[in-house]
């Protein structure tokens, strides 16, 4: 039986919608998108680069930042390196952030 995984799901809706628009986003004044193809590039390459950093499996990582197609990324990224996802949004209170950072066990901050 194979695991059915948040990540793992996302990869198989890729596989399926393949250059079907992923994400709208307006940048620079203009709207552009991503394809599912190139966004799940987008986390593999990620990912790696993580993993490369020495982020391992059941590690719990902060991930701050505000939402953004970025943010969105790098959580998939992270679940992608097998990672815990601890986030942390940009409108919590410097008190809020070291709240969490202290009792997360996060081991990196992204």
């Amino acid at each position: 039986m194979s695991k059915k995984t948040i990540i793992s799901q996302f990869f198989k809706r890729a596989a399926q919608l393949g250059d079907k628009p992923c994400f709208h986003f307006k940048e620079e004044g203009e709207w552009r998108q991503l394809s599912w193809n190139k966004v799940a590039d987008l986390v593999r390459l990620y990912a790696l680069g993580l993993i490369g950093l020495g982020i391992e499996p059941g590690m719990p990582v902060a991930l701050m930042g505000r939402t953004h197609k970025e943010w969105t990324l790098m959580d998939c990224a992270l679940l992608a390196a097998g990672a815990i996802v601890v986030p942390i949004y940009s409108n919590m209170s410097p008190n809020e952030v070291l709240f969490i950072l202290k009792h997360c066990g996060a081991r990196a901050i992204v």
